[in-house]
Order: C-alpha cells, then structure tokens, then sequence
C-alpha cells in the first residue's frame, strides 16, 4: 500500500484517479560519466554500461507488459472458454491487445461517448475526448475487447472457440467469423504499474498493480452479468501477473457502478480516496487484493 507522510492534495488524488499519461514526475538530474584516465590516453575506448538489474516488482510490472498472450494462461483461458459457450454469449469473442488499430480504438472511443458523456460533463473534471484518446494510445495501455458478430447466433452450433494470433500481436479466443463483421459490445482499458506512477510524493515502499481505466459495456447488454464475468477476467489476469492491488475510479454519482463494486466485486475505498483525508469530491478510488 502507499504511505504518506500527510495527506495528498486534491490535486494529486485527481491526478492519481485520472492517471494521465502526462502526469508531471520529478525531473531526474542525469549521471555524468566519470572521467576514466584511458579515455584521456585514448579516446576511442568504448566502455558498455549496464542498467541496474530490476527488483521483483518491476520485474512483475514488465513480464505483465510484455506478455503478449495472456488469454492463453490456462486459468485465464478456462474463464474466457466458459464465458464465450455460455448460453447468453454464443456468438462473441474475447480478445486482448497491447495497441488498438484506428478502427477499434475509435469503436472504444464511441463507447465511452455513448455511456460516461453525461456523467462526465456532470463532473468537475469535464469532457475532453483528446485526453482519452490520448489515454488510449499510452505506451503501457492494455485492453480486452468482446466482439459480437449477429450473422453467427443460427450457426455457431457447438463450435469450441480456439486461441488464435493477430498480425498485431493481440490473442483471442473466436470461433471463426469475418473481422470487418465485428462489433465492440464493451471493452476494458488497464495497466500495470507501480502504486507511486504519477504521484508526486512517491512511497518508500511501493508495489505493483493493475489500474483499470474503463471497463464500457453497450447499453443493450448492461445487467446481463458480462460486466462482473470481464471483472473476474480482469482480477485473475492480476493475480497471474503477481499484482498486489487493483485500482479504479468511479464517480459517486454513479450509484449502480458503485454498488456493483462494493457490493458484487467487494471492492473498498482506497486509502488514497480523497474521502479518506476528509476532502470533497466527486469521485471516489476503490481497490481490492486479488486471488486466483
């Protein structure tokens, strides 16, 4: 968990709950290179210098960005095969990527529009499209996306889905159908990160988790229970990459959100909420440990 000496300003627990990509960090003075004798006699010396080696909980944050396929991971991979032949979603895929195309991220992006545009404009932080598409193609951004094709609900059988690779490098579990007939019916934006990422009194002890930006579900498929399915996803996936924590944000005025987590999911305030220095918002920080 993090510590603070005092409490954080709103503006930093805003920061904390926006995750910007552009967050402002201590600006960290270079190493200057100390002048070798041989360098003087000859200056053509090359010498390597090495990075120093990674703690575990960097090690954690990188094998969970690298990892390319993680649907495959047979717990995952379980959870995905039962959600994808479950009566209510035959005719889905779920995929993972580590970069949207143009089409899907502007699919995504036309989701969020469609579901959180009133409650951000309702919001002190406002609206501004530019900001989340600038979140969306963020180096560390991870996503899930469930496809729907309606030409395969007649045909699709008993068809097992099977694993399968993109030319992109995403993974997904499908049964077949064509790309160009997909739809986006929700999706999920994260990343791994350390708790002091964009924080600008950083902890003594930090570790690793997953931030969940958005999870977006279309409207026509809200209460249907996909959103705590993909949540189930979403903290295995954390649990498999040795992530201490998963962090969201949701604002206080969406009252069904905030059932949903505290209530179905057990999620808690986080002791980074601003509700725990006794600062005003409009948004609280909920987190929960995850298990396999």
């Amino acid at each position: 968990m993090m510590d603070h000496d005092e409490p954080p300003s709103h503006k930093q627990t805003r920061n904390l709950a926006q995750r910007k990509g552009y967050a402002e960090r201590p600006r960290r003075s270079k190493r200057r290179k100390p002048v070798i004798y041989e360098e003087l006699c000859n200056p053509t010396t090359t010498y390597v210098t090495q990075n120093p080696p990674m703690n575990s909980m960097e090690q954690n944050i990188s094998n969970a960005k690298l990892h390319a396929t993680p649907l495959s991971i047979p717990s995952l991979s379980s959870m995905t095969t039962k959600m994808i032949n479950d009566s209510h979603f035959k005719n889905i895929s779920l995929q993972y990527f580590q970069s949207l195309s143009s089409m899907h991220k502007q699919a995504c992006l036309d989701l969020f529009s469609l579901t959180m545009t009133k409650l951000y404009t309702e919001s002190s932080w406002g609206l501004d499209m530019k900001i989340k598409e600038e979140e969306f193609t963020h180096s560390d951004a991870r996503f899930l996306l469930l496809f729907q094709n309606d030409e395969l609900s007649d045909r699709l059988g008993e068809q097992s889905p099977q694993y399968k690779s993109s030319s992109d490098g995403s993974t997904f579990l499908s049964t077949n159908f064509d790309e160009s007939s997909k739809q986006v019916l929700a999706f999920c934006h994260f990343r791994f990160e350390s708790s002091n990422e964009g924080i600008s009194t950083p902890s003594s002890n930090p570790h690793e988790l997953m931030y969940l930006y958005e999870i977006q579900i279309h409207p026509s498929i809200q209460r249907s229970g996909l959103g705590m399915k993909l949540m189930m996803i979403l903290e295995t996936m954390a649990a498999e990459f040795n992530m201490k924590q998963i962090v969201l944000t949701v604002f206080k005025n969406n009252t069904k959100a905030m059932r949903f987590y505290i209530d179905k999911m057990k999620y808690s305030i986080d002791k980074t909420s601003p509700s725990e220095y006794g600062q005003e918002a409009d948004y609280e920080i909920l987190s929960k440990v995850p298990s396999r």
